[in-house]
């Protein structure tokens, strides 16, 4: 079964989002059919923290398409690979924010349901006696041997990631 990865970029503090990265695949079989990393027009300044945090500059973003037209492509990447109402992320919010940010007038075929990655690395963790359950998506990987590939704060780098993470993590569980 396919699933789509998200994950966002926002800049802060208005929670605007400036990037949408998603990764298309098969997390059992491991079969990756699409990674996809845009920016987002952001109507306005880029806070410089941000800019500095996520390797993007204010040029980028200017010349970026709107919000709605990255999510129409991310939603024909759904339709597609015909994956499954459930979005899986690193974390919680992001699914939330894009529904908050994308014109109603969108289909969106996800209701509010998504599985939260990291809450499954926790519940690894717990299984196999961790005393804290903190950690960051870059570090989480190290407890396999799995290496961060791309940029961290990169939505599209970071969506593949966890793509990774979340099949091992299935492999762990079996």
């Amino acid at each position: 079964m396919n699933f789509l990865f998200l994950d966002l970029e926002m800049d802060q503090p208005s929670q605007k989002i400036i990037q949408v990265g998603w990764t298309i695949g098969d997390p059992v079989s491991g079969r990756v059919y699409e990674i996809e990393g845009p920016y987002v027009r952001l109507n306005g300044l880029l806070n410089p923290i941000i800019s500095n945090l996520c390797g993007v500059e204010q040029a980028t973003l200017d010349k970026a398409d709107m919000l709605d037209d990255v999510y129409s492509d991310m939603y024909a990447d759904y339709i597609k690979h015909r994956c499954s109402s459930t979005v899986v992320t690193w974390g919680k919010g992001d699914l939330s924010l894009l529904h908050d940010q994308v014109s109603s007038r969108l289909p969106w075929p996800f209701g509010q349901h998504y599985m939260d990655a990291k809450n499954l690395y926790q519940a690894w963790k717990l299984k196999t006696g961790a005393d804290h359950l903190k950690g960051g998506l870059a570090r989480a990987m190290t407890k396999f041997g799995l290496h961060f590939q791309g940029r961290k704060h990169n939505a599209g780098d970071d969506a593949y990631n966890t793509f990774k993470i979340y099949s091992r993590l299935l492999k762990e569980f079996k």
